[in-house]
């Protein structure tokens, strides 16, 4: 979760790197409107199907500069674990279960981590 004390930018791309840095790739897209800024429909985490689990999604719901401070960005991977599970319960630990499904696993590695507000 990221916490920025100004208003929300209206477009950002949260990006990764499996390299140390020397490149990036999208993670998750932010903006007001999705379809104007990035091409894409709006998405959410909790709501895309088990099989696009590892897509990168755009979602409008933290591109509103209301609250002017404290607004919160959240990096819906948590709600991408909890469909893998599909509300079953785990007690492996979260290592075993992200080697069982190597998209997922692939998806949440990173060395890292590159905010770019647009």
């Amino acid at each position: 979760k990221i916490t920025f004390q100004s208003p929300r930018p209206y477009q950002m791309i949260i990006e990764k790197s499996m390299d140390k840095g020397k490149t990036f790739q999208p993670w998750q897209y932010y903006a007001r409107s999705c379809r104007d800024a990035f091409g894409m429909l709006p998405a959410r985490a909790s709501t895309i199907s088990r099989r696009d689990i590892t897509s990168v999604i755009c979602t409008q719901l933290y591109s509103n500069t209301l609250p002017r401070s404290n607004g919160e960005v959240v990096l819906e991977i948590e709600d991408r674990f909890k469909l893998y599970l599909d509300g079953r319960k785990s007690g492996k630990d979260i290592d075993i279960e992200l080697h069982q499904h190597k998209g997922l696993e692939k998806f949440v590695a990173l060395t890292d981590l590159r905010i770019r507000l647009l």
